[in-house]
């Protein structure tokens, strides 16, 4: 199964700062195509991005093999034509879910930072290694408060759910309240926000209430003797003047450690000012 996440800044190129989302798509398809793709900050109907256009119905045109699941973070009045101005995340699948969540993150009161609300979307697949849950998510950048009760509040989403497997609730079938496939696996991938040294990285990968469900980080345990590669800070360096490091990764639960046979940063393309991450299961 191949996985990618990419935080793709509306289609903005990292180094000629043009918003391109065709470049996008020729950067993805330039390889094998991902099974599943978690994209960052897709902009609709924003005049203050992209003049006011619907992106999400943009990448449908570009990837229709994919079903796409979008979560918007933000609506907000002030878009064109009287509309909501939205910006959020988007899932590509070729994987049919069982389901499908979007789910919004704490957003505890900040005086001291700018911020905006932040989510979670999610898609239940069956994949070769079993039905998994995949997840992506883009978490505040300016507020380290809210940046660390995100962190906190995916893994406590994450342990709900690998509950709800456990003890799932009564089955009423053919009606809203029937079972569908979960699973306790999970992958989640998307921009953090936080560096691997991070007190954040720590909250989201210190499974202190059930280690068993602990969530890993898979270059990690890929390569545990060399550092993350560079995912940012590339090729836009007037927006992140301190360089190239590493703030996107992909995320996943203990029992499909072994599963990983790759994972690898395209750190070539100068498309967004983010790289994309690409992870093999198998």
């Amino acid at each position: 199964m191949r996985l990618l996440s990419w935080n793709i800044q509306y289609g903005k190129g990292g180094a000629d700062g043009h918003i391109d989302l065709k470049r996008i798509a020729r950067v993805i398809r330039s390889r094998e195509l991902p099974d599943v793709m978690g994209l960052q900050e897709i902009s609709r109907w924003d005049p203050n991005t992209d003049s006011g256009v619907d992106q999400l119905e943009q990448l449908r045109e570009l990837f229709p093999e994919y079903q796409a699941f979008y979560g918007a973070a933000l609506e907000r009045s002030g878009g064109v034509d009287g509309k909501l101005r939205e910006f959020g995340n988007l899932i590509l699948s070729k994987l049919a879910p069982s389901q499908v969540r979007h789910l919004a993150l704490t957003y505890p009161a900040d005086a001291k930072a700018s911020s905006m609300p932040r989510m979670l979307s999610e898609v239940t697949v069956e994949t070769e290694v079993g039905w998994v849950r995949f997840a992506t998510t883009h978490l505040e950048f300016f507020s380290p408060r809210q940046r660390a009760a995100q962190a906190t509040r995916i893994q406590e989403l994450h342990l709900e759910a690998s509950a709800q497997m456990r003890q799932p609730p009564l089955d009423r079938p053919e009606t809203a309240f029937s079972l569908v496939p979960q699973s306790p696996s999970m992958i989640v991938c998307g921009d953090f926000n936080f560096l691997p040294e991070s007190a954040a990285y720590r909250l989201l990968t210190e499974a202190v209430k059930a280690p068993d469900h602990a969530l890993v980080d898979a270059w990690q345990r890929w390569q545990p003797d060399t550092p993350h590669p560079p995912t940012c800070g590339l090729h836009d360096v007037k927006q992140w003047p301190d360089g190239p490091h590493c703030r996107d990764f992909f995320f996943i639960t203990n029992d499909l450690v072994d599963t990983v046979q790759k994972i690898e940063v395209n750190t070539e393309t100068a498309a967004s000012d983010h790289q994309p991450v690409w992870l093999e299961l198998g």
